[in-house]
């Protein structure tokens, strides 16, 4: 889910506010799957509970910051 919070596209990241509430995220070490696939990549873990309705604004999070280096990036 990497691409969900840093994708520089708001619409999935939008979807999921309304229909849900963000509990926590958590992004693991690039080696964190180095032993069981071979490979390095970036992974965020959601923690999201299910609204009973819709909500009508839109959490901070659901927008990107920049990093210190210019990159956009969800500052979550």
């Amino acid at each position: 889910s990497k691409g969900t919070m840093d994708k520089k596209d708001p619409s999935v990241r939008r979807y999921l506010a309304e229909r849900a509430e963000l509990l926590g995220a958590v992004r693991l070490p690039n080696n964190a799957f180095q032993a069981n696939a071979g490979t390095e990549v970036t992974t965020d873990i959601l923690f999201l509970q299910k609204r009973e309705r819709p909500a009508i604004s839109e959490p901070d999070w659901v927008q990107l910051g920049e990093s210190a280096e210019g990159f956009a990036i969800n500052q979550y």
